[in-house]
């Protein structure tokens, strides 16, 4: 079988390379060049997607101006060739090109009929640029250069959209990626993932700045996504009488319950909470006083009776010695601990924390009126990732909580019967990372450590989801097996 198609536009016809799948009917990915036209790092990435079970197809962007553009990103002649198409490329009609293909892609016999739209570079911007303009079942843009340029556009995006940006990024600023994500954040479709240390182009084969370990993580979230975003039951398919299928893909999704820790409340998982809502969990954050252990443990079950079984129970700090005692109920099935505490049933949450050096915000803190107050200099040491007006607003909006908190026992231990994950802080200056460790390693925990503050949550919270989603599968998969 050929593995060549001709696509028919209104301006004219244009060739694509296209790679199936094993088994078919599939859903399609339409894979969107660089500057380097279909060469040979497009067509492997059609060919991965095609082992992933996608049919992949990669038009010619350039077939205007040159088709068959087949260049070489280690060839200095072909890189200037490359830069003067590219410079020269029409894309607004380019962004017709792709819905066209689309089009076209979603009728072929082997397509499921959903169709979504990935690229790289000017490909991630005319991802962008086509999820905006025509909408597409889902998009997922790498460093889509640009494209800070056309967020006067972004409210006509309605379709999922992940992003994968590099910090790094030699040509996308980090003034104009900021202004991506600022944007890309009031749409609650939409991911954005960060990779500190990585340059443009970290996911290219055999690039200059290729990372194999950064490539691996934004393939694996890419495949995730476009999983989810494809293979899903349709409304269409719904009202057609697979309303049983679509009942019981819901019900095997867990829920998941959020637990705060001191000088928090259930505010400070938000950039958690809306993206997971997003992709259809059914989310709760526990609001406690932090007067008392016990008090505290049994509001977490209580709001556990307000959301649908299994659930995950995610505790940040104190949170950790709250879901250890809270997570013994019948309905829960995982716990996620971040930057947590963890105690045994014959600790309290200062039991291990006096075994390890103190840490530095605690020489940042007021008892006044019987309540622990956090100064506001101490945000330094709380979430110093943060940026001055964030750690102005965590500050503003802490929750206080009695002296004696850290004196009760938890109440149980859930971590002896019940699966956990683990986020340790590496630039954790509340709980030591050390301490971080201690945990993970005696609840068996499967651990990611960030380099991140106390405050993983608000600081990195796409690699926050990362372990969410992980915990997610577990259950899922365990319940599958049951």
């Amino acid at each position: 079988m050929t593995d060549r198609i001709t696509i028919e536009g209104h301006d004219g016809a244009f060739a694509a390379y296209i790679a199936r799948p094993k088994a078919v009917p599939a859903p399609a990915v339409v894979v969107l060049q660089e500057l380097f036209g279909v060469n040979a790092d497009i067509r492997k990435t059609c060919d991965e997607l095609a082992e992933q079970g996608f049919i992949a197809v990669a038009p010619d962007l350039f077939w205007r101006q040159e088709p068959g553009v087949d260049l070489s990103v280690t060839s200095e002649p072909d890189w200037q060739h490359g830069l003067r198409l590219y410079q020269a490329y029409d894309r607004d009609a380019g962004a017709k090109d792709v819905k066209e293909t689309a089009d076209v892609v979603a009728k072929l016999p082997e397509c499921s009929g959903k169709v979504a739209v990935l690229g790289y570079c000017l490909g991630g911007l005319m991802t962008f640029l086509t999820a905006a303009r025509y909408g597409v079942d889902a998009a997922v843009a790498y460093h889509g250069g640009d494209t800070e340029k056309y967020l006067g556009e972004i409210d006509g995006l309605n379709a999922p959209l992940l992003m994968h940006l590099a910090e790094e990024d030699e040509f996308i600023s980090k003034a104009a990626q900021a202004e991506i994500k600022a944007a890309l954040a009031k749409k609650p479709n939409t991911m954005v993932y960060s990779y500190p240390g990585q340059n443009h182009a970290f996911s290219r084969h055999g690039g200059v700045h290729y990372n194999a370990e950064a490539a691996a993580l934004a393939h694996e979230r890419t495949y995730e996504f476009l999983n989810r975003q494809l293979r899903r039951p349709s409304v269409a398919s719904a009202h057609k009488g697979e309303k049983t299928m679509t009942a019981k893909t819901t019900q095997t999704k867990p829920s998941i319950v959020f637990c705060h820790g001191l000088w928090a409340d259930g505010s400070c998982f938000g950039k958690l909470i809306v993206p997971l809502q997003a992709e259809g969990y059914e989310c709760i954050a526990a609001q406690y006083g932090l007067n008392s252990t016990a008090e505290d443990v049994a509001l977490v079950k209580a709001t556990i009776g307000r959301v649908s079984g299994p659930v995950i129970l995610v505790g940040h700090s104190y949170g950790g010695t709250v879901i250890t005692g809270a997570g013994v109920d019948d309905r829960v099935a995982a716990l996620v601990y971040i930057c947590a505490l963890a105690p045994d049933a014959d600790e309290t949450s200062q039991t291990q924390q006096s075994n390890f050096p103190k840490t530095d915000v605690f020489s940042h803190i007021d008892v006044v009126d019987g309540r622990i107050w956090l100064r506001r200099e101490g945000t330094k040491y709380f979430c110093g990732d943060l940026s001055e007006q964030d750690q102005k607003l965590v500050w503003a909006t802490q929750g206080v909580p009695k002296p004696d908190l850290f004196d009760a026992k938890a109440g149980g231990t859930a971590w002896k019967s019940k699966p956990s994950w683990y986020i340790v802080g590496k630039n954790d200056h509340t709980v030591h990372p050390d301490l971080e460790r201690f945990f993970a390693k005696r609840i068996s925990a499967k651990v990611t450590e960030l380099d991140s503050s106390h405050v993983p949550m608000l600081s990195q919270p796409e690699r926050v989801i990362d372990v969410i989603r992980a915990a997610a599968k577990g259950v899922q998969t365990a319940t599958v097996a049951a």
